[in-house]
């Protein structure tokens, strides 16, 4: 158990007290990932833990404790894929480890030439990081002439002839991570793909925004033409109209979860997902 003097924040917050992640990428262009996140709880009771895993559509989910006993969870879309995860029981003074595996569909870029990963979203958490390490497995057979990653990652063989990538941060914090091959392993082209938006109750469809904005634009232009015509008389002011097509609760990330992270540098800034975990 950590001492006070080892706490990061206040006594009552809980942190990560050990980080890891394996980043499998396939041929067919998914990322298989398995994160093992160890939490110690401190003063106050942890009962659950999240991660948002950027905007790639989420399959295959599986979570466990550290005794093998299966977690209740679920996915949630914003503007990223967020995986929610609750313990059998809150973490209180001590610890324990939640290992989430899932897939995520189309996220490596690139094709046979070259192949890249974008894994911003790994290192990004709302609670302080202790300890992290991150490995990337190739899939067997692949054995690409360069390979660039951030962080730096030492270069090794596993136990079945694979390329495995893997770096160790004892320093508090965590980081995000991103690999380019050359020549690449993406049997076809493998582009991300963002998560298709849901439209939230009671938001109109595209088509009748474009009518509205036709309708609002072509209102101000006969306006404008009368005015013209009638050299200006009439004592009528000038103005301006906006409409923002765009605004929706899904524009802000609603999330509880996402918001409580908007703030924080390491989740992303801005108000946005950026990745947020905690």
């Amino acid at each position: 158990m950590a001492t006070m003097a080892d706490r990061v924040g206040s006594k009552a917050e809980s942190t990560i007290w050990d980080y890891q992640v394996d980043l499998a990428p396939q041929k067919g262009g998914d990322v298989r990932v398995t994160m093992r996140v160890t939490y110690e709880a401190y003063d106050e009771p942890k009962p659950d833990g999240f991660k948002f895993v950027g905007p790639y559509d989420v399959k295959d989910v599986r979570v466990t404790d550290s005794h093998g006993r299966t977690l209740r969870h679920k996915v949630e879309r914003h503007r990223e894929s967020m995986i929610h995860w609750t313990f059998r029981e809150p973490i209180f003074r001590g610890r324990e480890t939640a290992i989430v595996e899932f897939t995520l569909a189309d996220a490596l870029g690139g094709d046979a030439s070259q192949t890249h990963l974008d894994g911003d979203w790994v290192g990004r958490f709302r609670i302080p990081v202790r300890r992290s390490t991150y490995r990337v497995v190739l899939p067997a057979g692949v054995q690409p002439t360069s390979v660039r990653t951030g962080p730096s990652m030492d270069r090794k063989t596993d136990a079945e002839g694979r390329v495995l990538l893997e770096h160790t941060r004892d320093e508090p914090g965590a980081v995000g991570v991103s690999l380019w091959c050359e020549p690449g392993f993406a049997t076809v082209r493998a582009r991300p793909r963002a998560l298709a938006r849901p439209r939230s109750a009671g938001e109109l469809p595209g088509w009748v925004v474009a009518l509205i904005i036709a309708g609002v634009v072509g209102f101000f232009c006969y306006v404008g033409y009368v005015i013209s015509r009638n050299g200006g008389r009439g004592g009528g002011s000038s103005g301006s109209s906006s409409y923002d097509s765009g605004s929706s609760s899904w524009s802000s990330c609603s999330s509880s979860s996402c918001s409580s992270c908007g703030g924080g540098s390491s989740c992303g800034g801005g108000g946005g997902c950026g990745g947020c975990g905690g």
